[in-house]
């Protein structure tokens, strides 16, 4: 589905784009816990795209840090959500660190 999903990026098919991503986000297998496989493979394919569309690539990074934000929000306490968020500043950490690099070349 990530392939097709990169493809409907490349044809600057956007709104089902993202309606792919969603559909992935409510399916069991990234559901809980797991949501974070979603984002993390988002993460590894926007990387792949930085190569040939950074444009889409940005997009991409940014519904990946959505999705480690749907994440953070099923936190069940204070303490969770604290425990959390170091996951989500570290990927926006590595976004920040991919568009900086390709931004020096």
């Amino acid at each position: 589905m990530l392939r097709e999903i990169t493809r409907l990026i490349a044809s600057g098919q956007i709104d089902e784009a993202r309606a792919r991503i969603w559909q992935m986000a409510g399916e069991p297998h990234f559901s809980g816990d797991n949501r974070t496989d979603l984002a993390q493979a988002l993460e590894d394919a926007a990387r792949s795209l930085a190569k040939n569309d950074a444009a889409g690539a940005h997009w991409l990074y940014d519904r990946a840090i959505e999705v480690w934000y749907s994440w953070g929000a099923m936190a069940t306490s204070g303490g969770d959500g604290a425990a959390r968020a170091p996951h989500i500043r570290a990927a926006e950490a590595r976004q920040a660190a991919l568009f900086a690099a390709s931004a020096k070349e």
